[in-house]
């Protein structure tokens, strides 16, 4: 009867031993799991926008270039022709072109309860004019000074008289250039003051003084989804040309020629 007794006790001390083993190493695995990211809210500023929103008033006002280059994605995009804004140093090089007073004036005046959803993602202020924020970064400047507008204005002319002469009669304004992956297209489009875009492509290397392989103006022309994607058909009198434009997922290149059909990855340079 002892013996059973001592053998219980053994066993209930074994057992409360090995509970509080299996708690304490669950304690400890809850402890090492990682947070959560937080998903977007559209009823509410997350945390990580509303201090990039609340630090991009306080450096804008105070002028602080450096603090405010570390707000932002890169790169930032501009306007084609102009090249992009690629990084922070990028950025400061920049400021004086596009920083103008208009700009932190606005930065002054505004406040933190202006701000508002945006788009498909992220929030701005004054219908997106200015800046769009989204994820912790700054994801777009979106305002251009007159400054930047006379720059492009001025690349813009300069990269028309540098086409083909045939070329560039009608010509509103470059929207810009691309090559296949492998290098055996090039390809450039232009607005024309018809409103309708031309594609001009180049075979194995892109050289705007020669007359292109293929040459057409749209006849298929459509904005798609909320990203705004671009879809359009080209057709020339050997080829028919499908572009899909997007800058969230891949752009694509369809070419059809009689019976025969290629499927090309394209990507625009700035």
């Amino acid at each position: 009867m002892i013996c059973e007794l001592i053998v219980m006790k053994i066993y209930y001390v074994y057992m409360a031993v090995f509970f509080l083993f299996l708690t304490n190493c669950n304690s400890k695995h809850q402890e090492i799991q990682p947070e959560k990211e937080e998903e977007y809210s559209y009823e509410k500023v997350t945390p990580k926008d509303s201090i990039t929103i609340m630090k991009l008033i306080e450096y804008g006002k105070e002028g602080d270039l450096q603090r405010l280059a570390s707000l932002f994605y890169y790169p930032i995009e501009r306007d084609y022709p102009l090249p992009d804004i690629r990084d922070s140093v990028d950025f400061v090089r920049y400021t004086p072109i596009i920083w103008d007073d208009s700009l932190k004036l606005i930065l002054r005046e505004t406040r933190f309860e202006e701000w508002e959803p945006y788009g498909w993602r992220g929030y701005s202020f004054r219908n997106g004019y200015y800046f769009w924020v989204a994820g912790g970064k700054v994801i777009a400047l979106t305002y251009d000074s007159s400054e930047e507008q006379q720059l492009w204005q001025e690349l813009v002319q300069k990269e028309i008289g540098s086409l083909h002469p045939s070329l560039r009669e009608d010509v509103e304004r470059p929207y810009g250039i691309f090559k296949e992956k492998d290098g055996e297209w090039y390809g450039r489009i232009d607005m024309m003051k018809n409103e309708k875009y031309r594609l001009a492509l180049y075979k194995d290397a892109y050289n705007p003084d020669l007359f292109p392989f293929f040459m057409a103006q749209d006849s298929v022309y459509k904005l798609e989804g909320s990203m705004a994607n671009i879809y359009s058909v080209f057709v020339g009198d050997s080829l028919k040309v499908e572009l899909f434009i997007s800058d969230y997922v891949k752009s694509s290149m369809h070419i059809i020629k009689q019976e025969m059909e290629w499927d090309y990855d394209i990507y625009f340079d700035k």
